[in-house]
């Protein structure tokens, strides 16, 4: 049997935000649809209150479009395929491992308190009506990476996040199509983000190497495990020395790739935690001598 497997987080938030205005009041100056502006209106104008409000749309409009953006998915599976899949959805529960890995940066520290007002009656929904399944200790993404990893070709991986796109197989991202990473590829695209690491997830990677640079770095090493290692230390290396450690964050180099490393790299098997520690057991983190 064929599997969508749908990273579902993002639709979440996206269905979420979509279905409600937020609109900012500056006491005595006016109203304005983004809060820079009104914070911009406020320094201008000398007031000193900001009121946020929120006006939801009724819940029913929200969880149609959760419905339409799941069913595309499954549709468009079903059509590329040309046979009938199994829709699994998957949602991020509590208890993430990598809360206690990230040394260097709160692990999504910088994410905003903000949640859309319909967010517990969107996954309410998702389990009741879709049978979504609530991942703990551990994420959604990595549940469906485990899963692309077990079935193989018999899996399609669907979401959006630029993760999930080191793991080798067939991916569905939506308003983009279909495309089947190749080991090689994954193994490229996991060590670039080592490198550049991750703005959404507030995992800062080596200092002053971007996305861009991060890319070429990881393509002269070709895809090669050792070489690929040792280039990326050697970067983190040449940050301290060029940067100082107070700017890069982090003093110990290879210390500080192999935390990226495994703050970035997405689950392959059944996570197993140690009974002492409730870390996630040693044999699931991501290790330099893995022969990828």
């Amino acid at each position: 049997m064929l599997v969508a497997a749908v990273d579902s987080d993002s639709i979440v938030y996206a269905c979420g935000f979509a279905a409600q205005k937020t609109w900012y009041y500056v006491y005595e100056v006016g109203v304005f649809d983004s809060g820079k502006a009104a914070k911009e209106a406020a320094e201008k104008s000398g007031a000193k209150q900001i009121f946020k409000c929120i006006e939801p749309e009724p819940i029913e409009n929200c969880l149609h479009s959760v419905k339409l953006q799941l069913q595309k998915a499954h549709k468009a599976v079903e059509e590329r395929f040309g046979r009938k899949a199994e829709l699994r959805v998957f949602l991020t529960g509590s208890g993430n491992f990598r809360d206690r890995l990230a040394t260097i940066r709160p692990y999504k520290g910088n994410r905003t308190a903000d949640k859309p007002v319909h967010m517990a009656a969107i996954r309410d929904y998702m389990v009741r009506q879709w049978g979504a399944q609530v991942i703990w200790g551990y994420e959604a993404d990595d549940e469906v990476s485990i899963l692309q990893t077990e079935l193989g070709d018999d899996c399609v991986v669907c979401g959006i996040d630029k993760d999930l796109l080191q793991v080798p197989g067939w991916h569905y991202v939506p308003e983009k199509g279909f495309k089947k990473v190749s080991a090689s590829e994954g193994l490229l695209r996991f060590y670039a983000q080592v490198l550049s690491g991750d703005t959404t997830d507030n995992v800062p990677g080596c200092y002053k190497v971007g996305r861009k640079t991060a890319v070429e770095l990881v393509k002269k090493a070709g895809a090669r495990p050792d070489a690929l290692w040792a280039l990326t230390v050697e970067a983190y290396t040449a940050s301290i020395v060029q940067y100082g450690v107070d700017a890069c964050g982090y003093e110990d180099p290879e210390a500080a790739a192999l935390e990226t490393a495994r703050l970035v790299w997405m689950l392959r098997d059944r996570p197993s935690w140690d009974a002492k520690t409730g870390m996630l057991g040693s044999a699931h983190l991501w290790n330099p001598e893995w022969k990828l």
